[in-house]
């Protein structure tokens, strides 16, 4: 198969599967219409083409059940309930997989047993004739030899060579079917309009001619200084042009995320039997891939929780004279360089009373603190007012890493919420993970970038009295009743230890409800960078590296990170002393 075709099929692959779980939702919240069972017959006969094609002729014979299904459903809509949407849904979560796997590189591992039983419920249905799991054109050929034999059409030895032939050539056939699932990765494909490819060369093309004068009035004798900065200026608007429109092709929408959550909000509410409608604003805002991926896995968890802890059964939202059918809301909306994601049920809220009691019972003092207090301790580890512990949530420990993850990637999350009406996430994330503001501080005479985003305040440290506790535990004295923990940077990048900090500049960062400030010998000034991956093993500390204005290449500091590590050692170190 051509790299060419490849992609093409890889894309149309995806591209049907995502429509069929679309005519299911649709299906779901309009009711059945001839229209789109005719979509969905047109997109299962596309789908069943294509996977014949490339030699899955058993998956090809899966979705012809699945279209005998439809069929019946579009000559009689009477016909549709909720029983036949959820075999659309998991024939349709079956392929997903496949597509998956398919489009990740990995061998196919057919899921017989998952087939068979879909399958099983579909022939209940549609009263076919039993499930042929191979094809006419599958990968089993089996003739009776004695038939052909004791009929006359062949003898005896014929025989055998036939069989001998029928069974080398399933072989071959099973080795290339195998080879093929074993390619190039297509998961990093990206889609991207012309129009930005064409933008992206003119800007090339304005630079170039940009360049060519300067290099031109560079070995010119009679140099035109004016000229030259004014081309020095169109150059670099032009260089930043082309740094967005660069950027703008790792830019994706949000559908396929949102989809997936809409999804599996389904799967979840199906599986605790409650009746739900989920609805998409903003699935058209674009953000960079890496942030999707990144935050993927939390907002999973969130829609999780929406299900089970927020949306109550149907007996309960009757009793509160609540719509049967629970609301769930995914809301997105770009702010200049940040995404704004919200994720609102119409529940029965949080219970700020249950937090308060199970606080109370492990010994903290809550009397001045305020509700929103209270709600954050949810994004302690291991907190959990659930009394029983489910498949899908309880153990307290998602809530924790949904925070860790959002801060981790510059981003901020609070909760509001009211006893039955509701409750709403709501997290700030930036656009772009790759190209980020930072701050370029000197630490030991070397040049770091620290992400602007994560840094609270800049002081400077010669206004402040330091004050020591124990071995290489610092604090700054702000006032004559606090002091804020205190470290040298280059204490916390190195074996170096000393108690001794510059006096220049301090970097105050937030870290687990609570302010550091961290040493540094100079605060160089602002900058744009972009974060260069490092394959290698590196420390935690880092991000990655990137090239500065000065054409110097440095080290990103994950100060989050660096502040978190800092605050959970100095607190072993202090119960150990």
């Amino acid at each position: 198969m051509s790299s060419k075709l490849d992609i093409i099929q890889s894309n149309e692959l995806n591209r049907l599967v995502e429509e069929w779980q679309e005519y299911c939702f649709i299906l779901m919240e309009k009711g059945p219409s001839t229209k789109v069972f005719d979509d969905l017959s047109r997109c299962l006969h596309t789908l069943k083409a294509l996977v014949r094609s490339i030699n899955y002729v058993y998956l090809s014979t899966f979705i012809h059940y699945n279209e005998d299904l439809v069929n019946i459903c579009k000559n009689d809509l009477e016909r549709f309930d909720k029983k036949i949407l959820d075999i659309l849904l998991d024939s349709q979560a079956y392929l997903s997989e496949f597509r998956d796997t398919f489009l990740s590189g990995n061998a196919v591992q057919r899921g017989k047993s998952q087939e068979n039983i879909i399958v099983d419920k579909i022939t209940a249905i549609t009263k076919s004739e039993k499930y042929n799991d191979e094809d006419e054109e599958g990968n089993e050929i089996e003739l009776d030899m004695d038939v052909l034999v004791n009929s006359g059409v062949m003898n005896q030895e014929e025989a055998e060579k036939l069989q001998s032939k029928i069974d080398s050539y399933a072989k071959t056939h099973n080795s290339q079917q195998l080879e093929k699932t074993e390619r190039k990765s297509q998961s990093e494909l990206i889609s991207v309009f012309r129009e930005d490819i064409d933008f992206i060369f003119k800007k090339i093309e304005n630079l170039s001619v940009h360049l060519g004068y300067l290099w031109f009035n560079n070995n010119n004798s009679n140099k035109d200084l004016n000229l030259q900065g004014k081309t020095i200026d169109k150059a670099y608007k032009e260089l930043k042009l082309l740094q967005s429109s660069a950027l703008k092709l790792k830019m994706l929408p949000l559908d396929g995320l949102f989809n997936k959550l809409k999804r599996l909000a389904l799967d979840v509410s199906r599986s605790l039997d409650k009746e739900i409608h989920v609805n998409l604003y903003g699935a058209e805002e674009r953000v960079e891939n890496s942030v999707i991926e990144n935050i993927q896995g939390s907002l999973m968890h969130l829609i999780r929780n929406a299900v089970d802890h927020g949306i109550e059964g149907g007996e309960q939202r009757a009793q509160q004279r609540k719509p049967s059918i629970g609301k769930i809301d995914l809301q997105a909306k770009v702010v200049g360089n940040e995404i704004n994601l919200t994720i609102k049920d119409d529940g029965g809220g949080i219970d700020v009373d249950a937090i308060s009691t199970k606080l109370e019972a492990r010994g903290d003092d809550i009397t001045n603190l305020s509700e929103a207090q209270i709600l954050n301790k949810v994004f302690e580890d291991n907190f959990s007012t659930k009394k029983e512990i489910s498949e899908i949530s309880g153990r307290g420990v998602g809530m924790a890493v949904v925070k860790q993850e959002v801060e981790k990637l510059g981003g901020r999350i609070s909760i509001q919420t009211q006893k039955n009406k509701g409750t709403s996430f709501h997290i700030s994330l930036p656009t772009s993970i790759s190209i980020i503001e930072a701050l370029i501080v000197s630490v030991s005479r070397t040049k770091y970038a620290l992400p602007l985003s994560d840094i609270s305040q800049i002081i400077d440290l010669t206004e402040y009295q330091t004050l020591s506790e124990g071995s290489y535990r610092q604090y700054l004295k702000v006032d004559d009743e606090n002091v804020v923990p205190f470290v040298n940077l280059e204490n916390l990048l190195s074996s170096k230890k000393t108690l001794s900090h510059p006096k220049q500049t301090g970097i105050v960062v937030a870290s687990q409800d609570e302010f550091l400030v961290f040493g540094v010998e100079e605060a160089i000034g602002q900058q744009q960078i972009f974060i260069r991956k490092i394959v290698q093993n590196i420390d935690s500390n880092y991000k990655g590296m990137s090239i500065f204005a000065d054409g110097e290449p440095g080290m990103v500091i994950d100060i989050k990170t660096v502040a978190e590590k800092y605050s959970m050692s100095s607190e072993r170190k202090a119960a150990n002393e």
